[in-house]
């Protein structure tokens, strides 16, 4: 019996040298994981489209014959009833917009969004920007950006000449990252303290059994 309860006390020894790496491994996968969920796209039922931002087309009597911004999703709505002129689409030649564009009306297409593009990046650090017609002279427009304080944007909408419709989006603040890591580090503390509690229960049940056959025994 005493060398059964040597062992059962080096095991536990084992366990709690390996403690520091089991915290190490939960942190870094919670780490991971909790990262990939903050950063992911959401459907626009989920949350509240924090971070959503739509490309809006204003008239402007300088060359290209438009200005253009974006806004907060949220602000969509009432800056377009509030600016005359303003429009959700991005320009397109007419044909373009209602039948088989041709390679000359496609150069077009292509010329005007890169000047949509072009004005957005004098504003951004980075811009994607992709743009689909879909039936009924609307738009399906992707825009992935990050801003001038590294806060990401993502945002996939259907627009149409005054209204917007959100799909799915995606915000990845700055300051996020030390959220996550605050996450990550209060999850694997929670994890391997509820595993080392178990574990020491295990361990003192087991020697307290020893205990009592070593008695009986006696």
């Amino acid at each position: 019996m005493r060398m059964s309860g040597m062992w059962l006390w080096r095991r536990l020894l084992v366990t709690l040298i390996l403690f520091p790496v089991g915290f190490f491994v939960v942190f870094w996968a919670s780490t991971f994981l909790l990262a990939q969920w903050d950063e992911a796209w959401r459907p626009a039922w989920m949350g509240d489209g924090v971070g959503a931002q739509a490309i809006v087309i204003l008239p402007a009597d300088t060359p290209p014959g438009f200005s253009t911004e974006l806004v907060p999703f949220s602000m969509a709505k009432d800056f377009a009833a509030n600016h005359p002129g303003a429009t959700f689409l991005i320009p397109r030649s007419e044909q373009g917009a209602e039948q088989q564009s041709t390679d000359e009306h496609l150069q077009q297409d292509a010329l005007r969004q890169k000047e949509v593009e072009d004005q957005l990046r004098l504003k951004l650090a980075s811009l994607s920007l992709d743009v689909k017609q879909v039936p009924g002279g609307a738009q399906q427009i992707s825009i992935e950006d990050m801003d001038r304080t590294d806060d990401t944007h993502g945002t996939r909408y259907e627009a149409s000449k005054d209204g917007v419709r959100l799909i799915r989006y995606r915000f990845v603040g700055d300051r996020d990252a030390m959220g996550v890591l605050l996450a990550a580090m209060v999850l694997s503390f929670l994890l391997n303290l509820v595993a080392l509690v178990c574990v020491a229960g295990w361990f003192i049940y087991r020697w307290r059994k020893g205990s009592r056959g070593a008695v009986m025994a006696e």
